[in-house]
């Protein structure tokens, strides 16, 4: 419980001093920091593939990683949209008045960079390594999380999200997205021969490949990491073609599989595919796997 208090305070300190500065400081000496949130998260990315990298030769199996990884997102992510259709049920279809336009291309590219940061990192490190030269002067990982965790508490105030706003079925929908998602961990750790506590453990991620990664990684090793980070950047991919594909039908469904990604990379997919009035619940759903998913990850690795 100690070790447990121990990991989660800073998380919460930084997220709460986010917070706290976004509500003292004028917002046009802070709407400016939250801009770099972008490239910080391309940094975080990359160091996150340089930390796997220096351990990559050490690696027996990076394709079965993949895989692994691959079908924990499939799984899962299918597992909530299938849960959450059949409790929320099928919406009437937005008009086009009330949704927004968006490039797919623009999406495309942003999951690419992604990827690309993450691959920077990894041929960079390994090369270094090959030929002998020092690769261990790269801050940590977890240096740049909690610099992100601030950003977002700042970013979090600029919210127009009112709790007063929704209804009391959208408000426990993050609790039963988690219940669902876990289950759905459990289930596929099942199939693919994992333990019970691996299954939790790739499940609770909900999409923010950034601080899974980072946080897995930092806490029990770099294979563990490297497997979380790809669930999650995995899920996120998948998340896109369900709102695309079932958002027009089942807005509460495709925004679940969302998760985190829902208040920001997402988010432009929501009001285009679910529509305007959905925008709000995929804020809100964003914010609170924000809040719940640093807490929930720290808790799993707390069983390891």
């Amino acid at each position: 419980m100690i070790n447990l208090i121990q990991t989660i305070s800073p998380l919460f300190l930084a997220i709460a001093l986010g917070i706290f500065v976004g509500r003292t400081v004028p917002s046009k000496y802070t709407k400016s920091a939250v801009l770099k949130l972008g490239i910080l998260v391309w940094i975080l990315l990359f160091t996150i593939g340089w930390e796997f990298g220096l351990v990559y030769e050490r690696l027996s199996n990076p394709r079965d990683i993949l895989i692994t990884a691959f079908l924990l997102a499939l799984s899962i992510t299918v597992c909530i949209a299938i849960v959450m259709a059949i409790i929320y049920k099928q919406k009437p279809s937005q008009s086009k008045d009330n949704r927004e336009d968006i490039k797919l291309s623009h999406i495309i590219l942003e999951v690419l960079l992604a990827l690309a940061s993450v691959a920077a990192g990894l041929v960079i490190s390994i090369a270094l390594v090959t030929n002998d030269i020092p690769a261990q002067w790269m801050p940590q990982p977890m240096v740049f999380l909690y610099i992100m965790l601030f950003l977002i508490g700042i970013d979090i105030t600029f919210s127009p999200l009112k709790i007063r706003q929704l209804k009391p079925r959208i408000l426990w929908m993050p609790i039963t997205i988690t219940a669902i998602g876990l289950m759905g961990g459990l289930l596929t750790a099942l199939l693919l021969g994992l333990s019970w506590k691996d299954g939790l453990l790739y499940a609770s991620g909900f999409g923010w490949f950034s601080l899974s990664g980072t946080m897995v990684a930092g806490q029990i090793g770099q294979i563990y990491g490297a497997t979380m980070l790809l669930t999650d950047l995995f899920r996120e991919i998948l998340s896109i073609f369900f709102i695309f594909f079932i958002g027009h039908r089942y807005p509460d469904s495709a925004i679940a599989t969302a998760g985190g990604t829902a208040m920001d990379t997402t988010l432009p997919i929501i009001r285009k595919t679910c529509g305007l009035n959905y925008t709000l619940q995929g804020l809100y759903i964003g914010i609170a796997f924000t809040l719940i998913t640093p807490f929930l990850l720290t808790a799993i690795l707390s069983l390891y």
